[in-house]
C-alpha cells in the first residue's frame, strides 16, 4: 500500500503487510528472502505439534489404560494447569479474559475411557495441553490495529494491550516450570518414563507457541535481536535435554522424529535472526570520561538529523538503564549506530 498526502510534500509512506502463504513463492527479492525464513519457522513450529501428537498417541496407546498411567496424566495435566494459573495472575486483563477458556479445559481435565480404542483419549490430552499457550499467543494484540478497544480490555481510563513481550515471557517461564515439574513427577511416580515424556510433550506445546510468537516481536537493533534468540535457544536446548532424559529414562516411545523437529526448528530460529540482523541497526559503546547531558549525547549522536534525536535519547535511557536523563556517566554507553 502506497499513500501520499498534500500535507507532506515529496514523502510516500509505504506500508508492507507479511501474509504467511502455503504456496512456494514465484517471485525474489528481498520480501520473499524476509517471509521465507519466517514461514520456515512457523512451519517447524507445526511440525513440533505434529510430533507431540504422535508421542502422546503411543504412550497412551494400551487399550485398557493402566491406573499408574492414568494418574501420571493426571498429575501432568493438574500440574500444568497450577503453572498457568500463577502465571496469568499478573498478566494484562485482556490476556487473562483469552486464556481463560483454554485454563478451564485444562482444569476440567480428561476423562479415562474404560476401553482405549482409538486415539480419542491421547488427542483430548494434547488438546488440553496444547489450549493455554496457543490461546496465550492468540491474545497478542497490535496496539495499531484498532484505535478502539473493546470493553473488557480496558482498565480505567487506559486501554490495555497484549505485546508480544509480555507472552514471550510468560511462555518461557512456563517451559521452565513445566520441565521441572515434569521431573519431580519422574522421581515419585511407578512409570518414570510416561511421566517424563507428556513433560516433554507438555514443554514441546509451549515451546512450538514461543516459536510462533517470534514474527510478534520487534527489535529496535541487532543486539537486541541476539538477545532475545538466545532466550529462545535456550529454551530449544532445555527442552533438547528433557528429550534427552526422557529417552534415556526408558521412555517406551522413539522420540527421534520430535527430536529431528526440534532441531530443524533451531536452525530455522537462528536463519530468521540472522536475516533481521542484517536489517537492524549496530548498538555502539560510547565512552564518556565525564557526566554528560542525556540530550547532548543524543544531539553528538544523531545530530545531523535532528528527527531522530527523540529516538536516539529514549533509547540510550531506557538501553542503559539511566536515572536521571541530566546525568549520564562516567562509563561506557551503549547508542544506536546511526546510519550514514
Amino acid at each position: 500500500e502506497i499513500q501520499f498526502s498534500a500535507t507532506r510534500i515529496r514523502i510516500a509512506q509505504f506500508q508492507v503487510l507479511l501474509v504467511r502463504d502455503p504456496t512456494p513463492p514465484s517471485t525474489g527479492g528481498l520480501l520473499q528472502g524476509i517471509t521465507d525464513t519466517l514461514t520456515n519457522l512457523l512451519e517447524q513450529a507445526d511440525a513440533i505439534v505434529d510430533d507431540v501428537t504422535l508421542a502422546v498417541q503411543s504412550v497412551l496407546s494400551p487399550l485398557a489404560i493402566p491406573l499408574a498411567l492414568s494418574s501420571v496424566v493426571g498429575s501432568v495435566l493438574s500440574q500444568a494447569s497450577g503453572i498457568w494459573n500463577s502465571l496469568v495472575q499478573s498478566a494484562p486483563q485482556p490476556l487473562q479474559s483469552g486464556m481463560a477458556p483454554a485454563q478451564a479445559l485444562l482444569a476440567t481435565g480428561v476423562s479415562v475411557p474404560a476401553v482405549n480404542t482409538d486415539t480419542s483419549y491421547a488427542d483430548a490430552v494434547t488438546a488440553a495441553l496444547a489450549a493455554v499457550p496457543a490461546a496465550a499467543v492468540t491474545a497478542i494484540t497490535d496496539p495499531a490495529a484498532s484505535a478502539v478497544a473493546p470493553a473488557q480490555q480496558v482498565v480505567g481510563d487506559a486501554a490495555q494491550s497484549v505485546d508480544a513481550s509480555t507472552v514471550v515471557s510468560m511462555l518461557l517461564s512456563a517451559a521452565v516450570q513445566t520441565g521441572a515439574a515434569a521431573d519431580a513427577l519422574s522421581n515419585t511416580s511407578t512409570m518414570p518414563g510416561a511421566a517424563l515424556t507428556l513433560g516433554v510433550a507438555a514443554r514441546s506445546l509451549i515451546v512450538s507457541q514461543l516459536l510462533g510468537a517470534w514474527g510478534g516481536l520487534s527489535f529496535v537493533s541487532g543486539a537486541d535481536a541476539v538477545a532475545a534468540r538466545d532466550q529462545f535457544i535456550s529454551a530449544i536446548d532445555a527442552l533438547l535435554a528433557d528429550l534427552e532424559n526422557a529417552a534415556a529414562a526408558g521412555s517406551s516411545v522413539a522420540l527421534s522424529g520430535l527430536w529431528a523437529s526440534i532441531q530443524s526448528s533451531r536452525m530455522a530460529l537462528m536463519a530468521d535472526c540472522s536475516s533481521q540482523i542484517g536489517r537492524l541497526p549496530r548498538v555502539v559503546t560510547i565512552p564518556l570520561s565525564a557526566t554528560l547531558s542525556g540530550w547532548i549525547l543524543a544531539y553528538a549522536v544523531a545530530g545531523d538529523d535532528i528527527t531522530q534525536v527523540q529516538g536516539v535519547f529514549d533509547d540510550l535511557v531506557s538501553r542503559n538503564g539511566i536515572g536521571h536523563p541530566a546525568l549520564v556517566g562516567p562509563g561506557n554507553i551503549q547508542v544506536l549506530e546511526q546510519s550514514a
